[in-house]
């Protein structure tokens, strides 16, 4: 027997329920980190299959008549941490990491930018690793990440840990 939230492998690909909706699931693409909802698209068999081999988000475009990967053109695409279907299997669930923004007008989810909330003191993390990813992909003139980046990865550790000391010190000062 099933049990919904089951997490999907490609060994599990043959039970996914295709067929309803002429062979197309509705894909919920939920951030990794902070459980936003970023886009709802849709995936076909092999849109599935090339997401889950890739581990990039592909999903069947419905308007284009073909697989389409987030990001083909932008680099903005999404990592993919985990598909889970529903109990009918029937829908997707996919877990990812933006590495970029999401919406086609720029905005970090295509319901809109999630503002933070004092609740969730950690929640500027997802943010930062938005803004990092759009550098990384976009390599702007004139970014400190995008010169880090071109420095090689010793730089890059050696400003991770300086960052890391940084913070350490401000929440031994703050009693944090």
């Amino acid at each position: 027997m099933n049990t919904a939230g089951t997490q999907i492998t490609l060994l599990d690909l043959h039970e996914v329920n295709f067929d309803t909706g002429n062979g197309l699931l509705p894909a919920v693409v939920q951030h990794a980190a902070s459980a936003t909802v970023l886009m709802v698209g849709h995936m076909n068999r092999e849109a599935l299959f090339a997401t889950l081999t890739r581990r990039r988000v592909v999903f069947f475009s419905r308007s284009k008549g073909r697989l389409w990967e987030k990001g083909e053109t932008s680099g903005h695409y999404l990592e993919l941490v985990q598909v889970q279907a529903d109990c009918d299997r029937d829908a997707l669930l996919v877990s990812a990491f933006p590495r970029g923004p999401v919406c086609h007008v720029g905005s970090g989810s295509c319901f809109g930018d999630v503002p933070e909330t004092p609740d969730d003191p950690m929640a500027f993390l997802a943010r930062l690793e938005e803004v990092i990813g759009v550098r990384m992909a976009t390599r702007p003139d004139g970014s400190y990440t995008a010169k880090l980046l071109a420095s090689g990865s010793t730089h890059i550790a050696q400003k991770v840990g300086e960052e890391g000391i940084e913070a350490a010190r401000k929440l031994a000062f703050t009693g944090g």
